[in-house]
């Protein structure tokens, strides 16, 4: 039995304009194992994000986008399933983080509601196990004091405290596969690491197989096991994190190296 959890298969996506379709992703194929961190690199603009919303079919109805090709959940293929089955694979078999905590957590609700509401959805508990559950979440996230946060709203919250409520959403429900979209790109350098080790161990304590999406060579470099290089909608190249940093094949892998200022040895 194959040992792939998430397979993408010939994904194509275009976002519709005026008179012609823009290409955003153009025909990438890969493989995600279980407990496997897989680093997706590249440029603003290359395609990254994109091809984490339509793994999760968020791209669909106006303005969106087109997508094609196949995304197999263990042989499943995602693209072919409706909306009510989607909206069950969401957040409790493939879950994101999203760039920007801010618009993804919604400022009406306070912390503890809108983290009561995902396990609600997939998770049967009680009200009080549910309550035990988000504040035992929160304390793995390292959060000092999680009953005060529970109670707080987005706004009254670090950028480093809304981004670890993020993370907690999105494992609350030990999901099979985590899409981590730039998770810590608005962070100083250290709640950087710290928040990139808690999703680790996190991601890890639940089996999860995880893509983590980054313009920043480094980030991969200390995170991932192999690495896809994305350049203008394409997967230019795919190896092994210390592969690609000894000796990269293609001329946009070497540039991300070079623009960085770092050589291989200093990545580590």
């Amino acid at each position: 039995m194959s040992d792939t959890l998430l397979s993408v298969r010939d994904l194509a996506v275009s976002y519709m304009g005026s008179g012609q379709d823009a290409p955003a992703v153009d025909h990438i194929s890969f493989d995600i194992r279980p407990g496997e961190t897989l680093g997706l690199v590249g440029q603003s603009g290359c395609g990254k994000s994109t091809t984490a919303l339509a793994i999760l079919r968020l791209l669909e109805g106006p303005p969106g986008a087109k997508a094609s090709g196949q995304i197999l959940l263990q042989g499943r293929d995602l693209m072919t399933l409706d909306e009510a089955t989607m909206n069950q694979i969401r957040g409790r078999e493939v879950s994101m983080i999203f760039q920007d905590p801010m618009t993804a957590l919604d400022p009406v609700f306070n912390v503890g509601q809108q983290l009561r509401q995902v396990i609600a959805r997939h998770r049967k508990l009680n009200p009080d196990a549910a309550d035990a559950l988000a504040t035992q979440m929160l304390e793995r996230m390292q959060i000092a004091d999680p009953e005060s946060t529970l109670r707080a709203y987005p706004h009254q919250l670090s950028g480093g405290m809304r981004q670890r409520i993020i993370i907690a959403m999105a494992l609350v429900c030990q999901p099979k596969v985590l899409l981590a979209d730039e998770p810590t790109t608005a962070l100083d350098v250290t709640t950087q690491a710290s928040i990139l080790q808690q999703l680790a161990q996190l991601a890890g304590d639940c089996g999860a197989a995880t893509l983590l999406i980054s313009h920043d060579l480094g980030v991969i470099a200390n995170n991932c096991d192999r690495c896809l290089v994305m350049y203008r909608g394409r997967i230019v190249e795919s190896a092994a994190v210390d592969d690609l940093l000894a000796s990269p094949s293609h001329h946009h892998s070497r540039a991300l190296i070079e623009n960085s200022g770092q050589n291989a040895d200093e990545y580590r």
